[in-house]
C-alpha cells in the first residue's frame, strides 16, 4: 500500500496534466492507495460543493485506512516536529508530522508533492514513493 498525501489528491481533483496524477490514477486502479484520518480531514475540509463533498467522501471511505496508534503516534509526530525545527521553524504544518508518523509506523511509502516530507525523510525513516 502507498499512502497518498493531500498534495497528490488535490492535483488529481484539479485534473492537473501531470505525470504524478497519471501515476496516482494507476495506483488507484491497482488498489494500492491507502489514506489515513489526517489526509481524509485535509481533503474533505477543503471541499465547498456539497455534491462533490459527498462523492469524494464516498470514494475515500472505500479506501483502506492506516492504523493510528493514538498517543504513540502523536508522540512520534511531536518528535518529528521538534527534531526538524530548530530556532527557525522548517515545518509549517503540524498535521504533516502526523501523516509522516503514521506512514513510518505502518511501514508504507508516502506519495507526496510537499517539501516538508522530503525534509522529514532526511531525519526519520520515512519512505518516500518515487517512480
Amino acid at each position: 500500500m502507498i499512502l497518498c498525501d493531500t498534495s497528490i489528491w488535490i492535483r488529481y481533483f484539479r485534473k492537473a496534466d501531470d505525470p504524478l496524477v497519471e501515476k496516482f490514477v494507476l495506483l488507484l486502479l491497482e488498489n494500492r492507495v491507502c489514506i489515513n484520518q489526517f489526509v481524509y480531514l485535509e481533503i474533505l475540509q477543503g471541499i465547498k460543493n456539497e455534491t462533490h463533498f459527498e462523492d469524494v467522501r464516498k470514494l475515500l471511505l472505500e479506501l483502506p485506512f492506516l492504523n493510528f496508534n493514538g498517543l504513540q503516534s502523536i508522540d512520534l509526530a511531536i518528535d518529528i516536529f521538534r527534531k526538524c525545527n530548530g530556532k527557525t521553524p522548517v515545518l509549517t504544518k503540524p498535521i504533516d508530522t502526523l501523516i509522516a508518523a503514521n506512514a513510518i509506523e505502518n511501514n508504507v511509502e508516502l506519495f507526496h508533492r510537499d517539501k516538508d516530507f522530503n525534509f522529514i525523510a532526511e531525519k526519520f525513516p520515512l519512505k518516500v514513493f518515487s517512480f
